[in-house]
């Protein structure tokens, strides 16, 4: 990951029994966008509902004007679609720090990756 600059995030800690089973942030674009990404789960701790936790309390942080980007491997979307996540399709929205990572991560990563955005 990204170094984290913690004026502009909020980091999450999932714990089971005190102990560290996940984690997730969300980062302060600007003003009115956030992207929500990191999330992790460890494996011995996938499959128990952690990672829907995590997310759940990412976007009940985020002031509710703003609109999110989430960029998953694409086999993820689903999951992220649950919340009201959509595929982000016209570029001009699209905030340039956010198009740059995803462009980026297509590049970087053998697994395709999705773009979704979020309105609220």
């Amino acid at each position: 990951f990204v170094p984290s600059k913690f004026n502009r995030e909020s980091i999450v800690i999932a714990e089971m029994n005190q102990q560290p089973v996940g984690l997730g942030r969300m980062v302060a674009i600007d003003e009115n966008h956030s992207e929500l990404g990191g999330i992790y789960v460890f494996k011995e701790y996938r499959n128990q509902g952690v990672a829907k936790k995590i997310v759940a309390f990412l976007l009940n942080q985020a002031p509710l004007s703003n609109t999110i980007y989430c960029i998953p491997f694409e086999h993820l979307a689903p999951f992220y679609m649950e919340y009201g996540f959509t595929n982000c399709k016209d570029d001009e929205c699209i905030p340039k720090t956010i198009l740059e990572k995803y462009l980026w991560c297509k590049q970087q990563y053998p697994q395709p990756t999705s773009l979704l955005v979020l309105k609220r």
